[in-house]
């Protein structure tokens, strides 16, 4: 578009004067048609044919780009499947363990705090002789703990190697038990006497009062099924986060987040990804998605003559968690047939190196 400078004068626009090349003549300027004035806010007159004479359109130069119609082609028509995948995990329920620099930090406090702090005064709680000090001799013996005033109080570092700062006296049930000299040992059984009295008694229609609760041994923090090392079970690895694996029934790249292709025209990725949990992992979970938008993506190609003019997949995952139940293959309809709820670390060695580089930045450390 070829406009003079004195058209820009008139219109108060100075110092400036437009000069368009050929190309851009050619996109982008079009034939001007008769128009027909149709109302005149400022004149009574009737409207009148106002005829414009079209400008003449120039010609591209040689090399320049035009329409793809102009050319007879079309954009390619292979594509991609997309799918919608579930990330869905289990949280951790106890707190993390402690790692190797924070127990070493630990044990530095403990044997700070048991070198500055004032000796314990046995004479003012146990009489010299008597059988409750022979007791407490007994269970300090036993207990082998750093002694601040004892013969070995300069012994207060680590040595190399030692793991004595990975175990804590302090959080051992058992230890504090076989230690102390009030006998738990002795309270809890008479405890649970009373309490089995107090049933049979309610049996036979009597009235009675049931003892006052006693304070219980707490779970390990290991349950049985590490000890098996069930990787279906949800109650294993209670410090970590776990995640939902399953199996297809195939020899390659078996191992995968559930996953499935959008069905339907309308179906978007959250929609699917709720279907595809549903026929994966069957109805027994109660579970919550935390939003609408992918966490994640993965994609890969099809091998060669698999279908025509598909390229390949790609897979958007979404974020769950499970709230209660577990999962059920039993005529899921995604051809699986096998589940394990893993680890971050274990997931590596199941679903390979190429897919665990894709999605492990989805996934938490702990």
């Amino acid at each position: 578009m070829n406009v003079s400078c004195k058209t820009l004068r008139l219109g108060r626009l100075r110092g400036a004067c437009l000069n368009a090349s050929a190309t851009t003549q050619y996109f982008f300027e079009t034939p001007r048609l008769a128009a027909t004035v149709t109302h005149r806010s400022y004149s009574s007159a009737e409207a009148q044919p106002n005829p414009i004479t079209p400008l003449p359109v120039a010609n591209p130069p040689e090399g320049a780009l035009k329409p793809i119609e102009a050319h007879g082609q079309f954009p390619r028509k292979d594509w991609w499947d997309i799918a919608a995948g579930v990330v869905i995990s289990r949280p951790p329920l106890l707190t993390r363990d402690l790692p190797e620099f924070e127990q070493s930090y630990y044990f530095y406090q403990r044997r700070l705090n048991d070198r500055l702090q004032l000796p314990f005064a046995r004479w003012f709680y146990f009489k010299k002789g008597t059988l409750a000090e022979d007791e407490w001799k007994r269970k300090q013996a036993a207990e082998k703990r750093y002694q601040p005033y004892g013969p070995r109080a300069w012994a207060d570092e680590l040595l190399k190697g030692s793991t004595e700062h990975k175990t804590d006296p302090l959080k051992d049930y058992e230890h504090l038990v076989a230690t102390t000299v009030t006998g738990e040992e002795e309270t809890m059984s008479i405890m649970q006497a009373r309490q089995e009295a107090a049933k049979e008694a309610e049996a036979r229609g009597e009235e009675v009062e049931y003892p006052s609760e006693i304070v219980e041994k707490p779970f390990p923090r290991t349950t049985q099924a590490d000890i098996e090392n069930n990787t279906k079970r949800l109650d294993r690895k209670m410090s970590r986060t776990l995640y939902l694996v399953v199996k297809k029934k195939r020899d390659e790249h078996a191992w995968r987040f559930p996953q499935s292709r959008l069905s339907g025209k309308w179906e978007h990725l959250r929609w699917g990804a709720q279907r595809t949990l549903l026929e994966a992992a069957g109805q027994n979970m109660n579970t919550w998605f935390v939003g609408s938008a992918p966490i994640g993506f993965y994609k890969y190609k099809y091998p060669s003559g698999h279908a025509q003019n598909q390229v390949g997949k790609k897979v958007f995952f979404m974020k769950a968690r499970i709230l209660a139940g577990q999962a059920d293959l039993t005529n899921n309809k995604q051809d699986l047939e096998d589940f394990q709820w893993l680890t971050k670390d274990e997931l590596k060695d199941v679903v390979g190196n190429k897919y665990y580089k894709a999605v492990q930045h989805m996934l938490v450390a702990q």
